[in-house]
């Protein structure tokens, strides 16, 4: 996957173009299938304010199951890794550069919380309109628990409070979006993380208006080769 190509995606097509390159010989052309390596894709998932937002990063749609209060988000291959609070901590991203630590302790934004499918059992994250502490089950919850391959990729989203939650499709630029219409906005936060070996962690956060809160990482399964980056 050439850098060009990256940078076209990002820019939605702001007069970029690849550039051309001389031909290769099939002996070149081999070298390169052998030496590069399987890259890992993520489908980054947003959750932000006005309102409470789900939505995809890229112009992707991993909804199913779409019911008026709930829905599940599940892509064959594909699993959560991170959180970000306030930032993508997406492999492709690599946004979040504050310690980790930080999101238990200093609430502050730019930290990854891991999920690794590999070293945790299950996770809550607890969405709500009121600020402060977010007790659960929250306005909205989303809801993972794994155990194989197809538990892996399935993430539960609810409305606990009687709402809807709007689904919009995605475009060719824009990508699927859930929208919780309640009575206010989303103001705070709590992930609980349930590690396979150990206790439980709480994480609580505070939503700042008109922002990204959380984004989580959604990637394909790391060294497969049916991971393509070169999708949007």
């Amino acid at each position: 996957m050439r850098t060009t190509t990256l940078i076209c995606a990002v820019l939605l097509l702001a007069s970029c173009g690849p550039k051309p390159e001389p031909p290769k010989s099939p002996e070149q052309d081999k070298k390169a299938v052998i030496l590069t390596p399987p890259q890992d894709d993520s489908s980054p998932i947003i959750i932000s304010d006005g309102s409470i937002h789900i939505r995809h990063g890229k112009p992707r749609d991993h909804f199913r199951n779409k019911r008026p209060k709930s829905a599940d988000i599940r892509a064959t291959h594909y699993e959560p890794a991170a959180f970000g609070y306030g930032c993508d901590p997406s492999p492709d991203a690599q946004a979040c550069n504050t310690p980790p630590a930080a999101c238990a302790a200093q609430f502050q934004a730019g930290c990854p919380v891991d999920v690794n499918v590999a070293t945790t059992q299950s996770w809550t994250l607890s969405l709500c309109e009121t600020a402060g502490n977010c007790q659960a089950p929250g306005t909205v919850t989303l809801t993972w628990t794994g155990g194989n391959p197809a538990a892996n990729e399935r993430i539960a989203v609810t409305s606990n409070d009687g709402n809807n939650l709007d689904y919009t499709g995605a475009t060719s630029t824009v990508g699927a979006e859930l929208i919780h219409h309640g009575a206010g906005v989303l103001q705070s936060a709590t992930l609980t993380v349930t590690p396979t070996v150990g206790v439980a962690t709480t994480y609580p956060f505070v939503c700042l208006p008109r922002q990204p809160c959380l984004t989580m990482a959604y990637v394909c399964r790391p060294g497969h080769n049916w991971c393509d980056p070169t999708k949007p």
